[in-house]
């Protein structure tokens, strides 16, 4: 049995710490808060309630039991000559007269010293047999001045105070009060306390759900707000005025929330700028496919011509000395066309960056841009020549150094432009400042010029896919400067390929 027992309470604990689970878990935040606030309400109230029950019945009872006794005595001095004069006509007038405003009274007995009743007032809701019966249960002791007891009279609680006559030598008298009016005043007491207590629930209801409102709202828009996010609509900002930690989290949601729009907007617009310099790209090389085709076709082309032509005129050659003069003519075409193919292929890549590295390639370039625009170029190595740069890397520093170049040329409407490359806190920087007009940054970022915001970002482009930043610092008025910083452990120094 005792396992049986401790099996039967373990089962009630595990299905109590469910049923709270669940309660806590499946139950909204504003259902919480409302029954929190009832249980505050409505068990104090209920405590009250039974406290306030319970004096005011020891009250009322003590009050008529005091009653009753004050009443018994009075009747006993009043009936104590008659008694002894055996005046039953007068006992009979004096225990009715005892009825006046004594409205708690149901019955008046009064009893000789052998227990028989002399004389006897019952009111309506007593019957006369009942007399008999009551007459018939034991009285006071010889040594007490009083007893008080409780007799059920078929649905009634009657307190009967006996008290004696004469010290007991001639009777005693018995005196019955109802404990109804007394019940009724309780009830009526209990009942305006539970209509208050209703009524203090109710506005407490109406208080928890004004403060469930209040808390809930921000955490609804929250939620909302991540409901429309999660779907891809990213416009709606959660709007919350207070301090508190709702409030703190309400800023932290929405400074993510237009983090989130910002990164979005810039993903687009960097998807956006993705297709375009893809088709620009495509177009590129198309157009440089063309004019190579083109440049074979009519120079290089051209010139093959006039080679088979001049060598098919050296057999016709009437004399020795007009043979050596076209065959000078036929080598200063092979000249031009060996000068023109150098040309064309330098154009598709430098063969400098193969032969003698990046700063020479520079430096070259640098010189060839000054004489085609008329623009000082320096150049400036710091640093780089422990380290060997992968052909990769040269490239994209070679051509985001000329597309700079190519946009000072174009917009900046500079005199002077240096080129810096060093090694700085583990990492190398490629610096292209010049002393133009500068441009807004802001403008071009939304658009403001479509050839030179896809230079710049063809740029950064191929600083990303070194792994490097891109910085671009302009001002109007100010010139314009580019960084491009790229970590060193993404190039090989040479002490280690020697080591390799």
């Amino acid at each position: 049995m005792r396992a049986l027992a401790v099996m039967t309470y373990a089962l009630e604990t595990r299905v109590r710490r469910r049923w709270l689970q669940s309660w806590t878990s499946d139950v909204s935040i504003r259902t919480k808060i409302i029954s929190i606030v009832l249980a505050i309400v409505i068990l104090p109230g209920l405590m009250v309630i039974l406290q306030v029950r319970i004096m005011t019945v020891n009250s009322l009872r003590a009050q008529l039991q005091q009653h009753g006794l004050s009443m018994a005595r009075e009747v006993g001095s009043r009936c104590a000559d008659l008694v002894v004069c055996n005046d039953v006509e007068s006992l009979n007038q004096a225990l009715e007269h005892a009825w006046q405003y004594n409205l708690d009274l149901r019955y008046i007995l009064l009893l000789d010293s052998e227990g028989h009743i002399l004389a006897y007032s019952i009111g309506p809701e007593i019957e006369q047999a009942v007399i008999f019966d009551l007459s018939g249960h034991p009285g006071l002791t010889a040594d007490s001045e009083y007893s008080q007891r409780l007799v059920q009279i078929e649905h009634e609680r009657i307190w009967e105070t006996i008290t004696p006559i004469i010290n007991g030598d001639v009777g005693e008298i018995r005196v019955g009060l109802s404990e109804s009016r007394m019940w009724i005043a309780v009830n009526t007491i209990i009942a305006r306390l539970i209509l208050s207590l209703g009524i203090i629930s109710l506005a407490a209801i109406g208080v928890g759900l004004a403060l469930t409102w209040w808390l809930t709202k921000p955490l609804t828009d929250l939620v909302t707000a991540t409901e429309h996010v999660r779907r891809g609509e990213t416009g709606q900002i959660v709007h919350h005025t207070a301090r508190d930690e709702i409030g703190k989290f309400v800023v932290a949601f929405n400074a993510l929330l237009s983090q989130l729009i910002q990164e979005q907007a810039e993903c687009t617009s960097r998807e956006r700028m993705r297709q375009f310099y893809l088709k620009q790209v495509i177009r590129a090389q198309e157009e440089e496919r063309r004019r190579v085709a083109r440049e074979l076709h009519d120079e290089t082309g051209q010139a093959l011509a006039s080679l088979m032509v001049g060598l098919r005129n050296i057999d016709e050659a009437p004399t020795q000395e007009e043979m050596r003069r076209r065959l000078r003519d036929l080598r200063d075409v092979i000249a031009e066309t060996l000068e023109r193919v150098k040309r064309l292929a330098h154009d598709l890549r430098p063969s400098a960056l193969d032969d003698l590295g990046l700063t020479s390639a520079l430096v070259l370039y640098a010189h060839q841009y000054e004489q085609r625009f008329c623009i000082k170029v320096e150049v400036q190595e710091t640093g780089l020549g422990g380290y060997k740069l992968s052909p990769e890397l040269e490239t994209a520093i070679y051509r985001i150094v000329q597309e700079a170049l190519l946009n000072a040329a174009k917009h900046a409407s500079c005199t002077h432009v240096s080129v810096v490359l060093q090694v700085h806190n583990d990492q190398l920087v490629v610096i292209v400042e010049d002393d133009g007009c500068g441009f807004d940054m802001t403008r071009v970022s939304d658009g403001g010029n479509g050839r030179t915001q896809l230079g710049l970002y063809g740029m950064q482009e191929r600083a990303e896919l070194l792994g490097g930043h891109l910085e671009i610092e302009t001002e109007p008025d100010h010139g314009c400067t580019i960084y491009l910083r790229v970590a060193t452990d993404k190039i090989a120094s040479n002490s280690s390929l020697a080591q390799e």
